[in-house]
């Protein structure tokens, strides 16, 4: 979440205070800012269950921090330097995201996250994989005609082989963005445009979106 958006949220909505509403405040430990494409925990830590709602390049932006081009840095200005950032692939943040949920979660350990999805293009054979994950939940959430985001739930079956890097991210999710507001390309809904580029002017997340039950 970008400062922009973070500027226009009310003082209780953050994490403190949605824990604090699911009345889970006592499970509560700290918050720390990280680059997801380089985790700073342990190789041997292991989570209970990671429950994330990655970037999409609508509201947020997605980087990583990184460069093409990698200058030195003189010595006496290390400890000041702030490392740029770089373009952040909506594949790849879900082929790091599913590689890193096989590697350090619990076996039996589940994953939670969205994934945006264009509704008449949508396979869920074409949703991320990995040979270590197991989907075991899909329920869909409608943005507007053409779009809508995906909550997958997967829970792990097996050990990865040592720093096994397995996610098989099909070409669908790569596309989202460009298609989101380039919505002409979407036979039928060529006149939705407006209507996506709206989406992305509310303020607080998940206003006026309608929330349908889980697929059977």
């Amino acid at each position: 979440m970008n400062q922009f958006q973070l500027d226009k949220r009310q003082p209780n909505e953050d994490i403190k205070g949605n824990l604090k509403t699911y009345n889970l405040f006592s499970r509560y430990l700290d918050v720390f800012v990280g680059d997801a494409s380089t985790p700073v925990w342990r190789s041997n830590f292991r989570f209970d269950s990671i429950i994330t709602d990655p970037p999409y390049g609508i509201r947020e932006s997605t980087y990583k921090v990184g460069s093409k081009k990698i200058a030195p840095i003189p010595d006496e200005m290390l400890s000041t330097h702030f490392p740029s950032k770089t373009q952040y692939g909506l594949g790849d943040i879900y082929k790091d995201l599913l590689n890193f949920a096989a590697n350090s979660l619990k076996l039996h350990g589940r994953l939670v996250f969205w994934i945006p999805i264009i509704r008449m293009e949508y396979d869920p054979d074409l949703l991320p994989e990995h040979p270590c994950l197991e989907t075991i939940a899909n329920s869909e959430q409608i943005l507007n005609l053409h779009s809508s985001r995906r909550l997958i739930t997967m829970q792990k079956i097996m050990e990865p082989k040592e720093a096994e890097d397995s996610a098989i991210i099909h070409n669908l999710q790569y596309t989202f963005r460009h298609k989101f507001f380039n919505t002409s390309e979407i036979k039928g809904h060529g006149k939705e445009d407006e209507s996506a580029r709206n989406l992305t002017k509310r303020s607080k997340r998940g206003n006026g979106i309608a929330k349908l039950p889980c697929d059977k």
